[in-house]
């Protein structure tokens, strides 16, 4: 059978999950430990960052049946700027 699936739709998985990872640390270091909204935004796009980097070295290096892909990372990281650019423009975290 002809795999109809487009080439790009796992980018779109990572961005997606890249997205609303980053959104969901927020709002666990905003609300569960208080960090100020900016703060809170740094670190959870540079702990996606740096986790989504890790992860695809990882599949490099440990496995054989993944592999590492450059633009998943490009991937996860749009969607954690994203979420980033969003938040930070809206008027969540004000108190």
């Amino acid at each position: 059978m002809k795999d109809v699936t487009p080439k790009f739709s796992d980018k779109i998985f990572h961005f997606t999950a890249y997205f609303v990872l980053t959104v969901l640390w927020v709002r666990a270091l905003f609300f569960n430990f208080s960090l100020p909204k900016k703060r809170a935004l740094l670190m959870a796009v540079v702990v996606a960052v740096i986790f989504g980097i890790i992860i695809e070295v990882l599949q490099m290096t440990l496995t054989t049946s993944r592999s590492f892909d450059f633009w998943d990372i490009v991937s996860n990281i749009s969607g954690a700027f994203l979420a980033l650019l969003l938040l930070a423009k809206s008027s969540f975290g004000t108190r």
